[in-house]
């Protein structure tokens, strides 16, 4: 969860059936909570969300990962902008060829974060870190 003044959002798995989880978020708001919604580009693949923040209400970045058919793992990140939900995009960097950490943001104002995380391509460990100026 993070918070810019009174604009909070929750994020994490949400349970859409006995065996698949998709990444969600929620938006709190002049004090209620919004329906939980899964990220966009994410509908129909497992998938979590691991770190959100949020630099300003209604300007937030969520990181996590999403499973390829393949079965590998891929980190992503996700962008609000003025209240809308863009879709998810894998981090940028090589393609996971096994497990990976997903990806872990913070922001500092809106629209420059760092995104970070860890993949394994060809059986060796790789740290991945982007930078988001002015998006």
């Amino acid at each position: 969860m993070s918070c810019a003044t009174a604009y909070c959002v929750a994020a994490g798995e949400l349970a859409t059936g006995p065996v698949n989880a998709r990444a969600f978020v929620s938006v709190l708001k002049r004090g209620f909570w919004g329906q939980a919604t899964v990220i966009p580009g994410l509908e129909n693949t497992p998938s979590q969300v691991l770190a959100v923040s949020c630099a300003s209400p209604g300007n937030c970045t969520v990181g996590g990962w999403y499973q390829q058919p393949t079965r590998f793992l891929q980190a992503f990140v996700a962008d609000e902008v003025n209240g809308t939900w863009g879709s998810a995009i894998r981090l940028p960097g090589p393609a996971s060829t096994g497990n990976n950490s997903g990806a872990h943001a913070a922001c500092w104002s809106p629209g420059n974060c760092t995104a970070d995380g860890a993949i394994i391509t060809s059986g060796h460990l790789q740290a991945l870190v982007a930078t988001e100026t002015s998006g």
